[in-house]
């Protein structure tokens, strides 16, 4: 959480719910933050990459998503 929030300085709350090791849920509070965050769609936490994609009704944390950034 501190990592994601210092790469992404938002300038108010933001909620981040875990899944699972592969899998968060992330609500900011206002749009700038909303768009400081999805214009990023990928940053490295923890030397690890992590994907921003915008979540369904039909999310499914146990599938792989069949979406790719073009």
């Amino acid at each position: 959480r501190k990592n994601f929030i210092l790469q992404t300085q938002l300038s108010r709350g933001v909620k981040i719910a875990h899944f699972s090791s592969r899998h968060a849920y992330i609500d900011v509070d206002n749009e700038l933050d909303y768009n400081m965050v999805w214009t990023k769609q990928r940053m490295s936490i923890a030397s690890q990459l992590m994907r921003i994609q915008a979540w369904t009704p039909n999310f499914k944390p146990a599938e792989e998503t069949p979406l790719v950034t073009i």
